[in-house]
Parts: structure tokens; C-alpha cells; sequence
């Protein structure tokens, strides 16, 4: 996803790719933390993986979100093309 956002030419296509990247990294890190004990107990869910409500919605609509702005990039649907 971070490859893909430093190739579009879209700002904003990649801004929104950026974002959820770091969104996601940073919620799993921050829950990886806790696991091991670098922080207090933060009540950050494993996103993707964590039985939950809100939290899961919100990961599938950005994971959505991100393969319908990828799937819209003409780059990207050249490259699938050719290979």
C-alpha cells in the first residue's frame, strides 16, 4: 500500500493510502506494545483480528476503501495488464 502510494500521481489517492497505512500499522504496534509490556494497557484492538464491532467495521470500510482507490489508478490497472 506504501509502494503504491509513493507511485501515484494522484495527491490525494495518495494521501488516503498513507493515511490508512499509518492508521493500521500504528493501531497494531500500539497493540503489540501492550502485548509485550512497553505499554500500559491501552484497550487498542489488533485491527483485522480482534473480535469487535466498531473497530472491525471501520478496518474493513478503510481496507474497502483503499482497494476501490487503487483499483480506480490507471497505472495500476496497466500493470495488471501486461503481467
Amino acid at each position: 500500500m506504501i509502494v503504491i502510494a509513493l507511485q501515484v500521481t494522484d495527491r490525494y489517492v495518495a494521501m488516503v493510502l498513507m493515511c490508512v497505512a499509518i492508521w493500521i500499522v500504528g493501531q497494531a504496534m500500539v497493540n503489540i506494545g501492550v502485548v509485550v509490556g512497553v505499554f500500559p494497557v491501552l484497550g487498542v484492538p489488533m485491527p483485522f483480528v480482534s473480535a469487535g464491532g466498531s473497530s472491525m467495521i471501520m478496518c474493513l470500510t478503510a481496507a474497502g476503501l483503499v482497494v476501490g482507490l487503487m483499483r480506480s489508478q490507471p497505472q495500476i490497472k496497466q500493470s495488471r495488464q501486461s503481467a
